[in-house]
C-alpha cells in the first residue's frame, strides 16, 4: 500500500524513553481512497548513515557573562547589548 492518507486517532502510545517507540491508531481517510495505490514497494536509495567519527579541529562556544566581566570589567560590560552573544574560540 502506497500513498495512503490516514487520520490519526487520539489513542497514541508514546512508549518509554529507553525504547523510543510511538504507536498510533490510524484509519484510512475516506476522501482519499481513490488515491491509494496497492503496488509493490519501490526500491529505496537509503543507506546506513553510520560512519566513523571525525575529530573536531576547532572549538567554539558562547562566552559566559562572568568571563566577559573578568576580561573587560564592569564599565565595558555596561556598553554591551544584553541580547547579544559573544563567541569564545
Amino acid at each position: 500500500i502506497t500513498q495512503m492518507i490516514v487520520r490519526v486517532l487520539p489513542d497514541a502510545k508514546y512508549g518509554t524513553l529507553e525504547d523510543g517507540t510511538i504507536r498510533l491508531k490510524v484509519m484510512e481517510d475516506i476522501f482519499s481512497v481513490e488515491d491509494t495505490l496497492f503496488d509493490e514497494t519501490p526500491d529505496s536509495d537509503w543507506s546506513l548513515p553510520y560512519t566513523d567519527a571525525i575529530a573536531a579541529t576547532s572549538f567554539l562556544m558562547e562566552t559566559p557573562y562572568w568571563s566577559l566581566l573578568k576580561l573587560f570589567g564592569k564599565s565595558f560590560i555596561a556598553l554591551l547589548d544584553e541580547a547579544s552573544g559573544y563567541l569564545l574560540t
